[in-house]
C-alpha cells in the first residue's frame, strides 16, 4: 500500500515536470496565437473528456477495489464500465462532428477531430484498472517512458508556428501509446468485452452520482474565474489565474492519496472491516496534514521566488493572492480524502451532491461580494473561505462522525505549522533575513526538528525505516 502512494505521487511529480521542461520551448517556437489556440482546444477537451468519462474512473475504482479477489466480478465490471463508457463517447463524437464541420470553428476541422480522438483511449485502456488493482508501479514506469518519449519528438519536429497540427498529433500519439500499453496488460489479465443491455442499468444510478460531483468540483474553481472575468477584465484573470495554477499543482500532488487508497479503503468497508479502514483513514489525514504543512510554509515563504520564476515581474501583484491561497492547502486535501476515501467510499453521494451545490451558491455570493471591492484579490478571499466552510461543514457533520478519523498527531502538526511560521515571521520581518536559500533551510529545519520533538508519527515511522535501513549497511 505505502509503495503504491509513493508510485502515485512519483508519477504525479513527474507529469508535474515534463510541462516545465517542454513549455519554454513550446511557448517561444509556437507563439502567443498558436499557443493560445492549443490551449483553448486542449481546455475544451478536458471538459468533454469529464462528459464522456461519466464517473466510470473514480466509480471503476470503487466497484473492483472491493472484489480485487474475484476474476470472474473484475472481468463483468470493468466490461460493463467500458462499455458504458464506449457509448458516452460515441455521443459526444456527435457534438465534436458538429463543431468541426458545422460551427465557426470549421477552420480548424483538423485539430478539433484531432483532439476529438482522444475521448476514445480511455475505452482502449483506462488507467484507472490499475489504480484499482493497486498497480501504480506500471503506470510510472510506462509513464516515464511515453513522456521522454514526448520530450524528444517536441524538441526534434517543433520547429516554428506552423508545426501547431503536428505537436497536436504528438500529443494526441502519446494518449493513445500509454492506452494501447494499458490494453495488452490488462488483457493478459481479463478476457475484454464489450457488453449492453439491462447489465449496464445497474451502473448508471451511482454512476450519475459520481459524475456529479466531479462536474461541481471542476466548476467550483471555474466559477471563480468566469465571475472574476466578468466583473473586471482578463488582466485581473492573468493575476489571479498565475497564482490559482501554483495551488491546484500542489494539491493534485496530495490529492492522489485519495484515488490510490480508495480501492483499499472500498475493500475494507465491503468486507466488514471497519477497524482497518478507520486506521488506514487517520493514517492517511495525518500523513497528508503533514505534508499539507510543509507545503503551505515553503510557499507562503516563497510566493516571490515562485511567481518571479513562473510569470516574471509583471506578475507581482499574483505574490499575495498566493499567499493568501497557500492556507487552503491545509484544508482542502484533507477535504478530498473525506470526500473520496470515506463519503464516497460509504456511499454518501447524495450528502456529497447536496453538500458541493451548496458550497457553489456560496462561491458565487462571496466572488459576487469580494470582487467589486477587493477585484482579483477578491476572488481569493471568496475561493479560500468557500472551502474553510466546506470543511466545517464536513467536520460538524454529526451523523458521519468524520472527527474521528482525526487523530493526535494532528494537534502536534498544528502547534508545529504554528510555530515554524512565527520564527520565519520573526527571521524575514525581525532580524530582516532574505536569503532565499537559508530561509528554507530553516523551514525544514524548525518544522521537523518542531516534528521530532512532539513525537508526531509520521515523522517517528520515517526515522525509523532509516535506523533499520542503516543497520542493514552496518
Amino acid at each position: 500500500m505505502r509503495n503504491n502512494l509513493l508510485y502515485s505521487i512519483l508519477n504525479v511529480v513527474f507529469n508535474a515536470i515534463v510541462p516545465i521542461l517542454v513549455f519554454p520551448y513550446i511557448a517561444r517556437v509556437l507563439g502567443v496565437e498558436a499557443l493560445g489556440k492549443y490551449n483553448f482546444y486542449a481546455s475544451a477537451q478536458s471538459y468533454l473528456l469529464l462528459i464522456s468519462s461519466f464517473g466510470v474512473s473514480i466509480y471503476g475504482v470503487k466497484e473492483l477495489g472491493k472484489i480485487n479477489d474475484s476474476f470472474l466480478k473484475r472481468k463483468s465490471i470493468y466490461s460493463e464500465l467500458i462499455s458504458i463508457n464506449l457509448i458516452t463517447c460515441l455521443i459526444c463524437s456527435i457534438f465534436i462532428f458538429y463543431i468541426a464541420f458545422f460551427s465557426k470553428y470549421n477552420n480548424d476541422w483538423k485539430i478539433i477531430l484531432i483532439f476529438g480522438t482522444s475521448l476514445f483511449s480511455s475505452v482502449i485502456g483506462p488507467d484507472w484498472y490499475f489504480i484499482a488493482t493497486e498497480n501504480q508501479k506500471y503506470l510510472l514506469l510506462r509513464n516515464i517512458f511515453f513522456k521522454i518519449l514526448f520530450v524528444f519528438c517536441v524538441f526534434i519536429f517543433i520547429k516554428d508556428p506552423s508545426d501547431l497540427l503536428i505537436y497536436v498529433v504528438i500529443t494526441i500519439i502519446g494518449t493513445y501509446g500509454t492506452s494501447v500499453f494499458n490494453f495488452f496488460v490488462i488483457k493478459k489479465e481479463i478476457d475484454i468485452r464489450f457488453v449492453f443491455g439491462k447489465k449496464l442499468y445497474r451502473h448508471i444510478k451511482p454512476l450519475f452520482g459520481i459524475f456529479l460531483i466531479e462536474v461541481l468540483l471542476r466548476f467550483l474553481g471555474l466559477g471563480d474565474v468566469v465571475l472574476l472575468g466578468r466583473l473586471k477584465g482578463d488582466i485581473s484573470v492573468g493575476f489571479y489565474s498565475m497564482a490559482l495554477k501554483v495551488i491546484l499543482l500542489s494539491i493534485s500532488v496530495m490529492n492522489i492519496t485519495a484515488t490510490t487508497l480508495l480501492p483499499r479503503a472500498s475493500y475494507y468497508l465491503s468486507n466488514n472491516q471497519e477497524s482497518n479502514f478507520k486506521l488506514l483513514t487517520k493514517y492517511t489525514i495525518s500523513t497528508l496534514f503533514t505534508i499539507s504543512g510543509l507545503f503551505f510554509l515553503i510557499i507562503y515563504w516563497n510566493a516571490d521566488l515562485i511567481i518571479l520564476i513562473l510569470g516574471g515581474k509583471d506578475f507581482a501583484p499574483s505574490v499575495d493572492v498566493l499567499k493568501m491561497l497557500s492556507i487552503t492547502l491545509l484544508f482542502i486535501p484533507i477535504i478530498n480524502t473525506l470526500v473520496f476515501q470515506v463519503l464516497y467510499a460509504k456511499n454518501r453521494v447524495k450528502m456529497l451532491v447536496i453538500t458541493y451545490i451548496f458550497a457553489l451558491i456560496i462561491n458565487i455570493a462571496l466572488n459576487i461580494i469580494f470582487v467589486s471591492r477587493f477585484d482579483f484579490k477578491g476572488t481569493a478571499y471568496a475561493f479560500l473561505l468557500t472551502y474553510l466552510i466546506l470543511f466545517i461543514i464536513f467536520i460538524l457533520n454529526k451523523k458521519e462522525k468524520l472527527l474521528t478519523y482525526f487523530s493526535n498527531n494532528i494537534i502536534k502538526t498544528i502547534c508545529s505549522i504554528i510555530m515554524t511560521f512565527s520564527l520565519c515571521y520573526f527571521l524575514v520581518f525581525g532580524l530582516k533575513l532574505n536569503n532565499v536559500i537559508v530561509i528554507n533551510m530553516c523551514i525544514l529545519l524548525i518544522y521537523f526538528g518542531l516534528l521530532l520533538m512532539f513525537q508526531e508519527e509520521t515523522i517517528i515511522k520515517v526515522t525509523h525505516i532509516l535506523d533499520l535501513k542503516n543497520k542493514k549497511y552496518d
